[in-house]
């Protein structure tokens, strides 16, 4: 019988035979496992940045977001299908022959002629095909509120979420602001071009488009709020609003970054314009479309006198309007001269009066609005440009676990604009906004508890299932289940490569391990004619087996750590950047780091360089215990 302590001698004896051979075996396996725990430790490391980085606003965040997928498809199916029953066009002519009906009336009534033939036609077809209807048409509208009110809503978002208890459900209400032009109150100009962010967020910083102002509840934007201190300093009789990072530098009337801009500069940048725009306020002219027809009106008219000056045959228009002196001031257009007759004047109020009241018209409406930046919302990541293979690696990740968000967004937090004092005379603003949720179900779903949330993803999961969801979730921000979920789906997808892995070890320590059992048959016969058993033998080999494994996990994880430590402190800086770009509102003494230990699948790793190990050992062992004693006595000698 061969004592442990021996077994273990004679193991690391057969260790130091064959150097080079053993060396080589270790070295290449080391190196193919080294490459798995690597890409482990940047994901962990990934992780844990990410969470430090949303940490401040996404602490116990149980926000998600849900979108009523089967009823917006079943819904809009239903619509499109609808507008092609014949049945269904035959209503919507007999609704426009009553529209004409009721305009003619009308316009009889106010003594004004009224073209019939210009109400937009109730039904449209192409190249022969049948019939549908044209819901944006006059008697279009109509039928779909008909249709609208008519249709049963037994499906709703609201009744599908019941049974997880939600504490709430936050809609997002649009609004159109596009006629105003947003100046700095600072010295009152239009930004210049030289301004435009280095940020690419698509976004023409000259103009705020309406596509991207919307109402949110304030729970739900909470993340994105300045801190306390700025928000209290701030002049709270102004609307607040939360602007794009990419934005707000061109508040600051920061002159752009150079393209080759390092990754501190524009760290420092990034920290500049959160440190700054809460002092900053904003102003926008808002026209609606008749106060801007009669501007675009005065500026054609003025143009049209100054190119017939020296014409004796040219009249000027009996309505000649003037621009306002100064256009940031958001003053109506003045009338310069009116030589119109007073029927000609009657007249045109009462053709006023007719489109207003068949929705054609509405009075020129004109007010200057005036904001404060009361937080950041994050530019997306999938504009961040010429990224190199980590980079993007990491970019992906933090996409997947950030889920949806509400990037380059301008938004208006509902509780802080009710509380305004002049809320009575702003609150045409909200009254715009437009909450359109049957066709398109959706909303920021606040969920009781962790369980709650755990429960609502698995209902409806997708990505590893086939079967029909009735709701698409995501995440909004970063929680735990986001993180559960992907380390989830990345253990599913390593395992097959844990298989394979396996099978590449197993052939490559089978061969120095076949070479050192070959070379120590006379050694074993001896010692089995002196007494030892087989299992004192594979015993001995199992020691050395497990030195072996114990020597390539060593350097296979002190290879991945080093090189994940150096990727990390090359791109720490590029990447401390684009996180304070995705979480603008972050603890700004943070840095980005790719170097975690992900425990559960690195410790698969260290099983699956085992099991190799074990198999690489298991064949070419057995063999050699099949043998014949005497046999390798004689060959040995």
């Amino acid at each position: 019988m061969i004592r442990l302590f021996d077994s273990m001698k004679l193991a690391n004896t057969k260790l130091k035979t064959r150097k080079i051979r053993t060396a080589v075996s270790i070295t290449i396996s080391s190196l193919l496992f080294a490459f798995v725990i690597f890409f482990l430790m940047t994901i962990q490391g990934a992780i844990n940045s990410i969470e430090e980085f949303s940490k401040n606003k996404d602490k116990d965040n149980l926000l998600v977001h849900v979108n009523n997928i089967k009823e917006s498809s079943d819904s809009s199916r239903e619509l499109y299908e609808t507008t092609k029953d014949p049945i269904e066009v035959k209503k919507v002519k007999t609704i426009h022959q009553e529209i004409i009906k009721e305009r003619k009336q009308l316009a009889k009534d106010l003594k004004v002629n009224y073209d019939s033939d210009m109400i937009a036609k109730p039904t449209f077809s192409f190249d022969d095909d049948e019939e549908s209807i044209d819901v944006n048409s006059p008697a279009g509208k109509r039928w779909l509120d008909q249709y609208r009110k008519n249709r049963p809503k037994t499906n709703s978002l609201k009744n599908k979420l019941t049974k997880y208890n939600p504490q709430g459900l936050f809609y997002s209400k649009s609004v159109s602001l596009s006629e105003g032009f947003l100046k700095s109150d600072k010295n009152g100009e239009i930004f210049k071009e030289k301004n435009k962010v280095n940020f690419d967020s698509g976004i023409d910083q000259n103009r705020i488009y309406d596509s991207n102002w919307k109402f949110y509840d304030q729970e739900a934007v909470e993340r994105y709020l300045l801190d306390n201190d700025q928000l209290k300093a701030q002049d709270q009789s102004l609307i607040p609003i939360i602007a794009p990072i990419g934005q707000a530098e061109a508040i600051l009337g920061l002159e752009k970054l150079p393209k080759n801009a390092s990754a501190k500069e524009k760290l420092d940048r990034i920290k500049l314009v959160r440190k700054n725009i809460g002092t900053k306020t904003i102003s926008l002219c808002y026209r609606n479309i008749q106060s801007k027809l009669l501007i675009d009106q005065a500026i054609q008219t003025q143009k049209e006198i100054k190119a017939n000056k020296d014409n004796k045959d040219y009249q000027k228009p009996k309505l000649i309007y003037n621009l306002p002196k100064n256009r940031t001031d958001c003053l109506p257009v003045q009338i310069a001269s009116d030589t119109r007759s007073k029927e000609e004047k009657d007249y045109q109020n009462r053709l006023n009066q007719f489109y207003k009241k068949i929705g054609e018209y509405e009075d020129p409406f004109q007010q200057k609005l005036s904001f404060r930046i009361v937080g950041l919302t994050p530019s997306p990541f999938s504009n961040f440009n010429n990224l190199n293979f980590i980079e993007e690696a990491t970019v992906g990740i933090a996409t997947m676990l950030n889920g949806f968000n509400m990037n380059d967004g301008w938004i208006i937090p509902k509780q802080m604009f009710g509380n305004l004092a002049n809320y009575n005379q702003l609150k045409w603003i909200e009254q715009k906004a437009d909450l359109d949720q049957y066709y398109h179900q959706s909303a920021l779903v606040k969920l009781p508890s962790e369980e709650k949330m755990t429960e609502l993803f698995k209902d409806n999961e997708w990505l590893f299932e086939d079967k029909e969801i009735e709701l698409f979730v995501m995440p909004f921000g970063i929680n735990k289940y986001a993180i559960s979920r992907f380390k989830n789906d990345t253990t599913k997808s390593l395992f097959y490569v844990f298989i394979v892995l396996i099978f590449i070890a197993a052939f490559i320590f089978s061969g120095t391990f076949g070479k050192v059992i070959s070379d120590s048959r006379r050694e074993t016969s001896i010692f089995r004619a002196l007494g030892a058993t087989k299992v004192d033998i594979t015993k001995t080999y199992l020691i050395y087996t497990l030195m072996f494994v114990l020597l390539t996990i060593l350097i296979s994880t002190s290879l991945a750590f080093l090189t994940s430590s150096l990727i990390s402190q090359k791109f720490s800086d590029t990447m401390t950047t684009n996180a304070y770009l995705n979480f603008p509102n972050a603890n700004q003494n943070l840095t980005f780091s790719l170097t975690g230990f992900w425990l559960e699948p690195t410790l698969y790793v260290y099983l699956t360089i085992a099991i190799a190990g074990l198999l690489g050992m298991a064949l070419p062992l057995s063999r050699n215990m099949l043998r014949n004693i005497i046999a390798d006595l004689k060959d040995g000698q």
